[in-house]
């Protein structure tokens, strides 16, 4: 899922921005709205930037404002091989890892054999 930022308001509360599954961004009568933003913010990874771009080809572009700044300082992990699993496959194949992705223990989350953190 991807979280969508808008405005850079004081006191905005982020959570009440949509989580939203990449198939929502891809269908021509996508389920998600967005809130008034002012400008957007998108990190330097490919996925980041091609999610934008999805998202400026759908019905939803309208809503957003034009252009936007590729934040070199904004961080996202990489979760290698768990990009795209759901955490069901994650429990069951990778146990271990998960629960201490789950319970925030860095030492040993582990994900082929790196530590994402």
């Amino acid at each position: 899922a991807i979280r969508a930022f808008g405005g850079t308001k004081e006191g905005e509360n982020l959570s009440s921005f949509p989580a939203v599954e990449e198939d929502d961004l891809k269908s021509s009568q996508p389920k998600i709205t967005f809130p008034p933003m002012d400008h957007i913010y998108v990190s330097p990874l490919t996925r980041a930037l091609e999610t934008l771009s999805i998202l400026r080809q759908n019905t939803c572009a309208s809503k957003l404002p034009d252009g936007h700044t590729v934040l070199h300082e904004l961080r996202e992990i990489d979760l290698y091989g768990w990009e795209g699993r759901d955490k069901y496959d994650l429990k069951s194949n990778d146990a271990q890892s998960y629960e201490a992705w789950e319970v925030g223990d860095p030492y040993n989350f582990v994900v082929d054999g790196e530590r994402p953190l």
